[in-house]
């Protein structure tokens, strides 16, 4: 898809970027852009290791027309970010994209070719370009605003919970035509999908893929 890419939210971690090889890994082949802010004190560490993969933007810009849910005058969230995004994205005339954190470490099938929920073992997505594709296809053809892939919690449950949900966290396809506002600087993910599907906007998970990351919370230099 020539219009499209995988953008990666990032901040002082230029050597940890897992999501990166991860996508390579399973067989994405498209634009890479790794989006930085112009606060992070190792940006210039992100341009040496990835060059013009690199997307810089203005922190306190994006911030001054984000509503961040608190007076607390700090910046610190991945929401100025995901705000920056849309504006990126077409800026660069890319029409498609799907936001990703920087610390996944593989992306999974979770029913196999006769629609039946997979009981036991990983099954490795090996293509990733047909499923960004189908994911894209999907949204084009809906009105939602948003698609992401479930997470190892959404399965939490067993039986049942193979159905589309009304969340979206971690992996959000997007489109420039379709740009809403992340509110909230802390949970913002979640704020949005509540506040915006309250209003009727339509945000889903598909349980028939899933992404695994590192340990929500655990990584040095994140929010917590």
């Amino acid at each position: 898809m020539e219009d499209f890419a995988a953008f990666i939210l990032s901040h002082n971690r230029p050597d940890r970027i897992k999501t990166y090889k991860t996508l390579r890994k399973h067989g994405y082949t498209g634009r890479i852009i790794i989006l930085v802010d112009n606060e992070d004190p190792a940006q210039e560490e992100y341009k040496k290791l990835y060059g013009d993969q690199v997307i810089i933007f203005d922190k306190r810009d994006i911030a001054s027309r984000t509503d961040s849910g608190d007076n607390f005058q700090t910046y610190r969230g991945v929401i100025y970010a995901r705000n920056a995004n849309f504006e990126i994205a077409e800026r660069l005339g890319i029409k498609y994209f799907i936001q990703l954190d920087d610390d996944y470490t593989d992306f999974r099938y979770r029913r196999n070719n006769l629609g039946a929920n997979i009981e036991s073992g990983v099954h490795y997505i090996k293509n990733l370009d047909n499923v960004f594709s189908s994911m894209v296809e999907f949204y084009k053809n809906t009105s939602i605003l948003s698609v992401a892939m479930a997470q190892g919690g959404d399965f939490i449950g067993g039986e049942g919970r193979d159905r589309p949900s009304r969340k979206v966290m971690n992996s959000f396809v997007c489109g420039t035509d379709r740009p809403f506002k992340f509110v909230g600087r802390i949970n913002e993910d979640v704020n949005t999908y509540v506040l915006l599907g309250s209003q009727g906007k339509i945000f889903l998970t598909t349980m028939l893929l899933s992404l695994q990351q590192t340990q929500t919370k655990s990584k040095k230099g994140g929010m917590t």
